[in-house]
């Protein structure tokens, strides 16, 4: 067993461990783990889970969660969504796997952006929050940050076929 799928199994096993203990989805504690590291880094000051998703296709939307308010970050609004399988396989991504992943983001910003599809949502949901938070601070919002969330041993695969 090579080094990547050695780590690969760990970081599963560690991230099921996490979902069991914490009673939450396993992309939930995957994107804890994302968002640490990231914090960590110094790339993320503040994150808040806030998953939505609805519709397929050219028509799906999703978000995972966000960075925090813009007024905090100097006008960067982050905005953050994961791609994560549970799986014993090391999975690839280069590429052609871009506009799969960050589409439906962009189509849950641009909704977002909208009162109606706000007021559609049910107030306490995450998705409205960020909803409410978008259409709250857009004229402040200098800059969109689309943060996607790989395992890491997707990032190779993303460096070396960008």
């Amino acid at each position: 067993m090579s080094q990547l799928e050695e780590y690969h199994q760990d970081l599963m096993a560690d991230i099921r461990r996490e979902a069991d203990a914490s009673g939450i989805m396993m992309v939930e504690a995957f994107f804890d783990r994302m968002t640490e590291r990231l914090t960590e880094a110094g790339e993320l000051d503040a994150v808040d889970r806030a998953f939505y998703q609805s519709g397929e296709g050219a028509q799906r939307l999703r978000i995972d969660g966000y960075a925090g308010d813009p007024r905090d970050a100097e006008g960067v609004l982050g905005l953050i969504i994961c791609d994560y399988f549970d799986s014993p396989d090391v999975q690839t991504f280069g590429k052609p796997d871009l506009p799969r992943l960050v589409n439906p983001l962009v189509r849950f910003l641009k909704k977002a952006l909208t009162p109606e599809f706000r007021d559609a949502l049910n107030e306490v949901s995450p998705a409205f929050q960020v909803s409410d938070l978008i259409i709250a601070t857009w004229s402040q919002v200098t800059k969109v940050k689309l943060i996607l969330g790989l395992p890491p041993e997707k990032w190779s695969s993303l460096m070396y076929g960008l």
